[in-house]
């Protein structure tokens, strides 16, 4: 018999379970619901809303100096901004762009609280299936568990199809339905890693020796007075063999030194093997590009070419074009450049596979197809896209794939990270580069590492966050690209000068909200004092965007994060995850107390009291937050106390 209305009271066990009693409890009593429905906790009232199914009991802490202030614990309802706890299958079954909109009853592109008790009811015979066909998600003519716990999740986040509108958090953009990753970079322990950080250092290029300019207080700078924990460190083909088959063991000393200095202070690095328009010289000793390949690598067979403005249409210069076409064929008289490449990546990986703080290495900085290039330039369209599909699919990925396996063969547990072409990519265009092969046993270890560059902007010296059709464009493409590919994504390069015209600091912090909203690390460009860089000026003071990049944000999550935000008006950050089996650790949040909290925060944490624990790092300003295994989600809150 159906229950009519009344009280209810989802979390009788006192486990920040509402969600899962709603969607599945009722079910396994065998009772059905109907009419208008009250989530009431049994000593606090409470209005009967949607809200309502973002109940989760908590522990709150009010935070700022834990010693002078002590801890203030208590045992509240927080309603808002709480996830259901669902099960790891139906979080599989969620991917919305697998659906329209599951548990949309009357097709009105959301789901109602009255819709999913249409579907409890379905579910138990109560109702016939007629009344809701869209929980019918796999066509077997019954509603599961599973699809009613989907359609909870569709009434929180939004449905899955493109024309819904999902509810974000203020100040966040809204992004394509589905583009949120369920695959990270993870550490030691398992524990998924958002890597927030920058490029260390575009001066490296024009160095003598090919060295950032940093000293050891840069690193120390980047890792405590801006959280971040990684840094994208270039090095360069024609420092490491300058000579076919020769490696320069002192400047590879020199790396490692480097590394050693962001590795003492907890920050990550992956080596870069940069490049802007192939090499500096051409074999015969004329004027290439700017940096990258070795001259007597950069075979341009005599095709003319020279240094143009602006730099980047350097690249369609006929020689240039020969140079990549030469690097890439795997077949003819220039096999032993692809085969030099793989082998001194071998050589590196070899060299730094077991130095503390390597987190990996990025193939080829912005790698282009030569005469195969298709896509626009300074907003000027060339080339075939077909004819770039092509070599995508072909040249792009054996090539890709043989320096993997040379890696793969002197270090299996490295991190790999790889990029599309630049050309379209990095200004929204779209990828064709197939899935690659980690020939490593177990599961692979690569990561996807696009640029995002907004072209006319940069060329207008004008940036509009009303107006942001690149950046548009590639959330759309490298949500295709995810789904294709199905490796960990962070964005290797971004950046913008502060002092563009229109609101460029408004631009910047609309790029860091998408990359929290699709679950994205990122590292900025670059480490370079000026009107790029958070440092600017001869005493290297912080520039206005420092303000920007610095944000509270979760270094390492113990399991595998679903969402998380942080939103700078307000200053208020929340994270939500699903629990991993076999993780240990705490999940680990850089929290900006002394820029962003004068006043202190506040902690809440959905799970029940006695059960998570935390601790707070002043001088990292790291806050670890230990929470039970329960084989389901978690959710933590920080808020400002001003």
């Amino acid at each position: 018999m159906p229950v009519m209305g009344g009280k209810l009271w989802f979390d009788p066990l006192g486990q920040g379970s509402a969600i899962r009693e709603f969607a599945a409890g009722v079910a396994h009593e065998n009772k059905a619901i109907q009419g208008p429905m009250r989530l009431q906790h049994p000593t606090h009232n409470v209005t009967p809303t949607l809200d309502r199914l973002r109940i989760a009991r908590g522990h709150t802490h009010v935070a700022s100096d834990r010693a002078a202030r002590g801890s203030s614990n208590t045992h509240w309802v927080h309603i808002a901004r709480s996830l259901p706890i669902l099960t790891m299958s139906a979080l599989l079954l969620a991917a919305p762009a697998a659906f329209a909109c599951v548990g949309d009853c009357d097709g009105g592109g959301s789901v109602t609280v009255d819709e999913l008790i249409t579907g409890v009811n379905i579910a138990l015979g109560s109702a016939p299936l007629s009344g809701c066909q869209s929980l019918d998600r796999n066509g077997d003519a019954q509603v599961t568990i599973d699809e009613l716990l989907v359609a909870v999740n569709q009434a929180l986040l939004g449905c899955g199809d493109a024309t819904a509108t999902p509810t974000a958090t203020p100040g966040v953009t809204v992004t394509p339905a589905g583009f949120v990753h369920q695959q990270f970079v993870t550490d030691a322990q398992g524990r998924a890693l958002i890597l927030h950080g920058i490029n260390v250092t575009g001066s490296a290029k024009d160095d003598p020796l090919r060295m950032p300019w940093i000293t050891q207080a840069d690193a120390e700078r980047v890792a405590h007075d801006w959280g971040f924990n990684v840094v994208r460190f270039l090095i360069f083909w024609d420092a490491a063999e300058p000579q076919p088959g020769q490696y320069d063991e002192t400047y590879l000393d020199r790396v490692a030194e480097r590394v050693a200095w962001f590795a003492n202070v907890g920050v990550y690095v992956v080596l870069d093997m940069h490049q802007d328009v192939y090499g500096h010289v051409d074999s015969a000793g004329k004027p290439l590009g700017f940096d990258g390949a070795p001259s007597w690598a950069a075979r341009t067979d005599g095709l003319p070419h020279q240094l143009v403005n602006p730099w980047s249409l350097t690249y369609i210069q006929p020689g240039v074009k020969r140079a990549f076409d030469n690097f890439w064929n795997d077949t003819g008289p220039n096999t032993d450049l692809g085969e030099h490449y793989a082998a001194m990546w071998a050589h590196i990986a070899a060299r730094f596979k077991d130095q503390p703080g390597i987190l990996g290495y990025d193939l080829m900085n912005e790698p282009f197809a030569g005469s195969s290039a298709a896509g626009e330039i300074a907003g000027l369209p060339f080339g075939s896209p077909a004819l770039s599909k092509t070599f995508q699919e072909t040249l792009f990925k054996r090539g890709y794939d043989r320096i993997i396996a040379a890696i793969r063969a002197v270090d299996p547990n490295g991190w790999i990270f790889y990029e599309p072409l630049a050309l379209p990519a990095n200004n929204g265009g779209a990828s064709d580069l197939p899935k690659l092969t980690d020939p490593r046993s177990g599961e692979n270890r690569l990561v996807y590492f696009p640029h995002f560059y907004a072209i006319i902007p940069e060329l207008t010296s004008h940036y509009d966050p009303a107006n942001t059709a690149e950046l548009d464009d590639w959330i759309a493409q490298r949500s295709a690209d995810d789904t294709a590919l199905q490796v960990p994504m962070a964005i290797g390069e971004f950046g913008l000068p502060w002092d563009a015209g229109g609101d460029p600091l408004g631009y910047l912090q609309k790029v860091l909200n998408t990359a929290d909203a699709i679950t994205s690390g990122w590292a900025y460009w670059a480490y370079d004092p000026g009107n790029w860089a958070p440092i600017t000026g001869p005493d290297l003071h912080e520039s206005p965007n420092a303000n920007i990049l610095v944000r509270t944000y979760a270094q390492r999550v113990a399991g595998t994060p679903i969402r998380y935000a942080y939103d700078p008006a307000t200053r208020v950050f929340d994270l939500t995850f699903a629990d991993q089996a076999g993780v240990t650790g705490p999940t680990e949040i850089y929290l900006p107390a002394r820029r962003f909290y004068a006043s202190g925060w506040q902690l809440d944490v959905s799970d029940a009291d006695a059960t998570w624990t935390s601790t707070w790092d002043a001088t990292k300003e790291i806050l670890s937050v230990t929470t039970p295994y329960t084989a389901g989600m978690h959710q933590i809150h920080v808020s400002p106390m001003d």
